[in-house]
């Protein structure tokens, strides 16, 4: 009688999960039908339990990068956390298998490539942070300036 309790209760438990890839899937199943609020619904459910992206291999990794760059491409309610959770994504596939994760990128189709650039301009303060490069105001201005110069000199 104990054991059946305990499977019972298990079973519950068991009922409302669900699977990061089983996830992914659904939220490809709402991209394709182009239902943006389904699939952000998804993606929240997916980042409340970020364990779960441990399990998530590079190519979901990756696909879920594209995805999340996308939502926060086209949603002004969420375009922040959307894109800071694709740079998640993103991060985590470089640092687990650059190679691999280089190797899904050039997969893409030309159009995705706006995502990966975006993603690639968030991440780049990120990465040269850790690594000690300090930037100060003036380094923008002078990059705008040279380009407006070499524009100009090039005419």
């Amino acid at each position: 009688m104990i054991c059946l309790v305990c499977c019972l209760f298990v079973a519950a438990g068991c009922v409302g999960e669900t699977s990061s890839t089983e996830s992914v899937g659904k939220i490809d199943r709402a991209m394709d039908l182009g239902d943006r609020l389904e699939a952000q619904r998804e993606c929240d459910r997916l980042f409340r339990n970020p364990a779960l992206l441990d399990s998530l291999p590079i190519d979901d990794l990756c696909h879920l990068a594209i995805i999340m760059a996308d939502l926060a491409d086209t949603s002004d309610d969420h375009r922040d956390g959307n894109a800071a959770q694709a740079v998640l994504c993103y991060r985590t596939a470089l640092r687990r298998d650059s190679l691999a994760t280089v190797s899904y990128l050039r997969s893409l189709d030309t159009e995705e490539y706006r995502h990966v650039y975006l993603l690639n301009q968030l991440l780049r303060p990120i990465t040269d942070r850790e690594d000690g490069v300090i930037y100060s105001s003036d380094d923008d201005v002078d990059a705008a300036l040279s380009d407006s110069v070499r524009t100009i000199v090039e005419q």
